[in-house]
């Protein structure tokens, strides 16, 4: 049996009866402490407190953060602004005459713009956008049916675009231009416009201005590299 008060073996003059209280907020604390865990980490009894100097600029006075020496403003004016002393990266070159140099708009020109589009401009306009899409999805001459949107076969990766550059030497087999002229890899075109057509008699290297050419006019370019392609083979 737990023995309390006077019978406990560890009594001393009533002090584990006695309530204690923190010096600040009065709540009720243990024995051997004077403050409660709230009001021990306030303010300056805080381990980590530190008294906050305050500190100016050193050119116009104004108050600042501890660590710096100077505010923003004076920090970046005059010769101690990192940009100082350099040329602006839209800079005109040195002799190179702008050609809006000593050119005004007119009063009149002026006028033209500030006034609002009149109904016939607005007309015009509308006409030349519903000629353009006219010529959208089917409408278009060089329409496919949509095979530009199916994706190539996993045939076609990177290891066969390269045997296929090196057979050609890195050279379009249309205009002779090399790789370096290219200024990127050459494109790897499909003769019959088939992506799923991965055969090494169905590829050939192109620049990009060649390949964006064989667009137009399929037929015509399908049967100019298969005679290219049949003439190589022969020879």
């Amino acid at each position: 049996m737990f023995k309390t008060g006077k019978d406990n073996p560890r009594y001393i003059d009533g002090r584990s009866i006695r309530q204690h209280y923190c010096l600040d907020c009065n709540k009720p604390i243990c024995i051997k402490a004077i403050r409660c865990h709230s009001c021990s980490k306030k303010g300056k009894l805080h381990p980590l407190y530190r008294e906050k100097k305050k500190n100016y600029c050193i050119d116009c006075g104004t108050e600042i953060l501890e660590n710096s020496t100077r505010c923003y403003k004076c920090a970046n004016t005059g010769k101690l602004n990192p940009r100082y002393g350099k040329m602006p990266s839209n800079a005109y070159k040195k002799g190179h005459i702008s050609w809006a140099t000593g050119k005004h708009f007119s009063k009149e020109h002026r006028e033209k713009l500030s006034k609002p589009k009149t109904e016939e401009t607005k007309r015009k306009l509308s006409l030349k956008c519903k000629e353009r899409k006219q010529w959208v999805g089917v409408n278009n001459p060089s329409w496919q049916g949509g095979v530009n949107r199916e994706g190539y076969p996993f045939s076609f990766n990177e290891e066969l675009k390269k045997k296929i550059r090196k057979r050609d030497n890195c050279i379009c087999q249309f205009c002779d231009k090399t790789q370096l002229e290219n200024g990127k890899k050459l494109d790897v075109h499909h003769i019959d416009y088939n992506k799923k057509n991965c055969s090494k008699d169905n590829l050939i290297s192109l620049c990009t201005s060649c390949h964006m050419t064989t667009n137009f006019n399929r037929k015509q370019w399908t049967s100019y590299f298969q005679e290219k392609m049949l003439s190589v083979a022969i020879i």
